[in-house]
């Protein structure tokens, strides 16, 4: 009787074996998996450095677009590009929310959506969005113009027009703190 004591011994022993291995092993693939996301989620269609095209915009009460002159200000720029049906985009209204409210009256703040007038005007005030926003006046003109190729996109642009900081995605904690905002 003592030998199945010992041979169930040495099965769970073997069995912890397995788990420690399956757990570095499994340790060690997420770590490959956070570096990867890391690279991926920060690529942007801004260059930091380089100045950033003017492109024409819409307002809801106008009926002709006007260029937005990048940079025409004294103080920073801070641009949100969005359109109304992405999912990741009105995940970022609560961060964007969070910018403006806590830079608002340090730097200049535009939402700029890749939507016609009136469906950005709704939902601006669906979501009650504190900070000015305008439509791309032709979208697909904007996004090749700007090299955007996937939105959310979060751009803070000096006085002198060039792109100081920019994001691709949702913006994380470790985001903003990479904008170089604390919020």
């Amino acid at each position: 009787m003592a030998q199945p004591s010992r041979l169930y011994s040495i099965f769970l022993h073997a069995m912890l074996i397995a788990l420690a291995a399956s757990s570095f092993t499994l340790a060690s693939q997420n770590r490959d998996l956070i570096a990867m996301q890391s690279a991926d989620a920060s690529p942007s269609a801004f260059e930091v450095g380089a100045p950033l095209a003017p492109f024409e915009v819409i307002t809801a009460d106008q009926d002709q677009p006007r260029v937005f002159q990048v940079g025409a200000s004294e103080r920073p720029q801070l641009l949100f590009f969005f359109n109304t049906r992405c999912g990741a985009c009105r995940e970022n209204q609560t961060h964007w929310r969070a910018l403006y409210d806590t830079l608002g009256d340090s730097i200049d703040v535009l939402g700029v959506s890749l939507d016609n007038p009136a469906e950005t005007a709704a939902y601006v005030e669906r979501l009650g969005l504190p900070f000015p926003t305008v439509s791309a006046s032709d979208p697909n003109a904007l996004a090749e113009t700007l090299g955007l190729t996937r939105i959310p996109e979060t751009v803070r642009i000096g006085t002198d027009g060039t792109v100081t900081d920019a994001w691709l995605g949702v913006l994380t904690t470790g985001a903003l703190a990479k904008l170089g905002i604390g919020v």
